[in-house]
């Protein structure tokens, strides 16, 4: 029996493949399921922070306008200030008070008095904040095609936060001590999350 009688021969025992499925990832609870569970090779990685002369731009901190339920914030952890209040303390305005602050050292200072448990609230900040950073994310890029562009431009590069004292958002080191300690590296999940963000763009992109 020849090679391809032995094909055919498997190819009837087993039956004909399934067709793939394709499924359109959103930013939503799969999707940081797939975050927290994804596993990557190691290949060209870039490392970035806060300030960072080309990268800087990927940080939560970094100031770019977009609109999501209707409201404008100029970046990502300002929207994340907003949402920890609404969640920390529903019964009062102190969420409206961040979203509202002049500037964002004051929203910043007012997001301060959320240290404690909430006071009334029935969420778990702990377990939303996921997902309130992948939303603000995802708007951050959509509402800029100059961002857009300069997130697609990373390639397939893997995208690391070196927050030196984040070992949750980031990696847990500098860039310079990170390659020696990579085994001590923390979930890296803004950096997780803006490379899947990448590919959500990539596939619309694509389409």
């Amino acid at each position: 029996m020849g090679p391809a009688a032995v094909e055919q021969s498997d190819r009837s025992i087993v039956g004909p493949a399934a067709p793939e499925k394709k499924r359109e990832r959103g930013v939503d609870e799969e999707v940081i399921d797939e975050v927290k569970g994804r596993k990557r090779p190691r290949r060209g990685e870039k490392f970035f922070w806060p300030g960072h002369r080309g990268l800087g731009y990927l940080s939560n901190d970094y100031e770019s306008k977009f609109t999501v339920d209707g409201m404008t914030f100029t970046c990502v952890e300002w929207y994340m200030w907003y949402q920890r209040a609404k969640a920390w303390s529903p019964s009062t305005d102190l969420g409206v008070l961040i979203r509202e602050a002049k500037t964002k050292d004051e929203a910043k200072q007012l997001s301060r008095r959320c240290t404690s448990k909430g006071r009334g609230s029935e969420v778990d900040w702990g377990s939303v904040k996921l997902k309130v950073m992948a939303r603000a994310v995802m708007r951050k890029f959509e509402c800029s095609v100059e961002l857009s562009r300069e997130l697609l431009s990373t390639g397939e590069s893997r995208l690391l936060y070196a927050g030196k004292y984040d070992a949750y958002y980031g990696i847990g080191f500098t860039m310079r001590d990170a390659d020696e300690r990579r085994d001590e590296w923390g979930t890296n999940y803004l950096g997780e999350m803006l490379m899947l963000v990448r590919e959500r763009l990539r596939e619309r992109g694509a389409r």
